[in-house]
């Protein structure tokens, strides 16, 4: 009987250490991909969104498709993208871009990855510290 329970505590404290380090990950991931376009992206400028469509929603999941332009000091770009913010035509955005690279840019306003990988992050992260007590308990 001891064996059992001793196994499924083992069990459940390695599912919460895996969800832990599983949350740390994606956070870690999505951190430097954050702060390597915020190093890169230094100068920003107002872009206008000339185009914008829902795709999707099937399932409810819509997400709409997107071009805006922005003016530089070095000239006028075109970007492209995709966002689950809803978005239209003639909508104002804060653009950031890279000055040795004006037609590179990052839009912080319409890119809604990081916080749902903090989500899914944060849901992984409870899990795990929830069954490390349950562990706990069950062990002692």
């Amino acid at each position: 009987m001891y064996s059992k329970k001793y196994a499924k505590t083992k069990k459940t404290l390695a599912i919460s250490v895996l969800c832990i380090a599983l949350s740390l990950l994606i956070q870690i991931v999505f951190i430097s991909r954050t702060q390597g376009l915020k190093e890169r992206c230094t100068e920003y400028t107002h872009g206008v969104i000339t185009s914008a469509h829902q795709v999707g929603g099937g399932d409810g999941d819509y997400k709409y498709e997107y071009e805006l332009v922005y003016v530089t000091e070095d000239g006028r770009y075109e970007s492209s993208g995709s966002t689950s913010s809803y978005i239209s035509t003639g909508h104002g955005v804060k653009v950031f871009y890279d000055p040795d690279n004006p037609s590179f840019c990052y839009v912080p306003s319409l890119d809604k990855s990081l916080e749902i990988q903090s989500m899914t992050a944060g849901v992984l992260m409870m899990s795990g510290c929830i069954g490390l007590l349950v562990g706990l308990v069950l062990f002692l």
